[in-house]
């Protein structure tokens, strides 16, 4: 985990555990993810970003969707390891779909 993270676990774990538990579990897999992200363009090794994909995925354990979100990334395991070198991502063409697809759905109704 980045630093200065400290203080906001600190106020989770003061939450009731039914509040306080899923929510730092979100917080959890939700800094697996930036951790990864952040080695973009870096050239890290494989094996590190294998082992913060392995971390993300872990963190993910406890709450359904995270679960479902992770086995998403899994899926996607060989693009995921290529993003941090590449820096590439399909995220233009996928903006412009929805936009496309917003503009149908206001169109129809």
């Amino acid at each position: 985990m980045r630093s200065g993270v400290d203080a906001p676990l600190d106020e989770l774990s003061n939450l009731p555990s039914v509040i306080g538990a899923p929510t730092t579990v979100a917080w959890n897999a939700e800094e697996g993810i930036l951790d990864l992200l952040a080695t973009a363009r870096t050239r890290p090794d494989r094996e590190q970003v294998r082992d913060l994909l392995y971390r993300f995925c872990r963190r993910c354990a406890g709450l359904p969707e995270l679960q479902r979100m992770a086995a998403t990334v899994e899926t996607w395991r060989p693009e995921t390891l290529a993003f941090p070198h590449t820096g590439i991502t399909d995220a233009g063409s996928e903006g412009t779909r929805r936009v496309i697809k917003t503009i149908a759905r206001d169109a129809y109704g």
